[in-house]
């Protein structure tokens, strides 16, 4: 099903190997290489493939006139959706006059309200913001892997497809540590782990 992604990863672990080889100093470089794989995993392990799907298929809905950085914008939506979970809204009459008695903290991100929309809705309820979560937290993790790994130059019309390359590539980068020295315990089960997940 994702064939063209697993051919990718494939060839990008092996042009990595072939660089490497014609630098010399090979075991530095795989110890590198199952550093990255032990990062690699642990920031996979945040998404899955149906947040994935959730997040292409919502992506489109939000419209963000915000000038903060995705980052920010995630740690305020999670204040935000705290904020509600206590049983707090921030919408109606008694918000209006209440919001600006609210913690300097809380008004801070008060902004998302107005700058950020779902289905042209102002952010101000509890679906909309885990929405928006969710979208956030997949593109900010398949970033920050596209960063670590060099992958820049790989296109990917969906985060599913970028997500299940990076599932792959795990898998393509744990057999050439085999290939070469005795794997860790821990990188032999994570690959079966993997390997019977993505049948």
């Amino acid at each position: 099903m994702y064939d063209c992604e697993k051919k990718a990863a494939k060839d990008f672990i092996k042009e990595i190997m072939e660089k490497w080889a014609a630098q010399g100093s090979r075991q530095e470089k795989l110890y590198q290489l199952e550093e990255k794989i032990i990062i690699l995993q642990s920031l996979i392990a945040r998404i899955t493939a149906d947040k994935c799907q959730e997040a292409d298929k919502n992506v489109y809905r939000i419209t963000n006139y915000s000038r903060k950085g995705r980052r920010e914008l995630l740690l305020d939506v999670n204040e935000l959706m705290s904020y509600l979970e206590e049983g707090h809204t921030l919408s109606g009459y008694l918000f209006s006059l209440k919001k600006i008695f609210v913690q300097k903290q809380l008004r801070k991100r008060l902004y998302m309200i107005d700058e950020i929309f779902v289905d042209g809705k102002p952010c101000n309820r509890f679906d909309r913001l885990a929405l928006l979560q969710n979208v956030l937290k997949v593109d900010l993790t398949l970033n920050d892997l596209t960063h670590i790994w060099g992958t820049q130059n790989q296109e990917f019309a969906s985060y599913t497809q970028h997500y299940h390359f990076f599932l792959y590539l795990l898998v393509e980068a744990i057999d050439y540590v085999q290939n070469y020295n005795l794997a860790s315990l821990a990188l032999e089960n994570l690959k079966w782990s993997l390997e019977r997940n993505s049948q």
